[in-house]
């Protein structure tokens, strides 16, 4: 027998924003909360390649379904380097793939803010460092650590 193995996907993303999201930006969504919640990340790094490969769809489709779910504040997108990409042309820039973060609620008790993702962007915990105002992520043993 086949074993199977599962991720906590939050219900709000399917009662509330699947019904608003086009495919890729739902495949998409679904890709991150795999990648993130998945495997207990709050950021993962995913090339544009393996996006491509896992939502079945070309670049441009997945490029426009991303800059939907930022435009949506549902996913936030850094360089390597801790810098913002939210922009398409920030993202063009990024030569060695991308850090995507999911800002949707993990429950119903929990929403997030623009205040408290500001607020979470410019303190500094164990993992992250900030420098000028710059998350700075480093890449230990071949994982990504921020």
């Amino acid at each position: 027998m086949r074993k199977y193995h599962s991720t906590q996907f939050p219900s709000h993303l399917i009662d509330e924003i699947m019904p608003q999201l086009k495919d890729t930006e739902w495949r998409l969504l679904c890709i991150l909360v795999r990648q993130t919640f998945g495997w207990k990340k709050e950021w993962d790094w995913l090339s544009t390649s393996q996006l491509k490969a896992r939502t079945g769809r070309a670049t441009a489709a997945v490029s426009h379904a991303i800059e939907t779910l930022v435009r949506l504040q549902l996913i936030e997108v850094r360089t390597m380097s801790g810098h913002c990409a939210n922009s398409p042309m920030d993202r063009r820039k990024a030569r060695e793939g991308l850090l995507f973060r999911l800002q949707v609620p993990v429950s119903a008790d929990t929403t997030i803010s623009k205040s408290e993702n500001h607020k979470a962007n410019t303190t500094i915990d164990e993992h992250t460092k900030i420098e000028s105002n710059v998350v700075v992520f480093e890449k230990r043993n071949g994982r990504i650590v921020h």
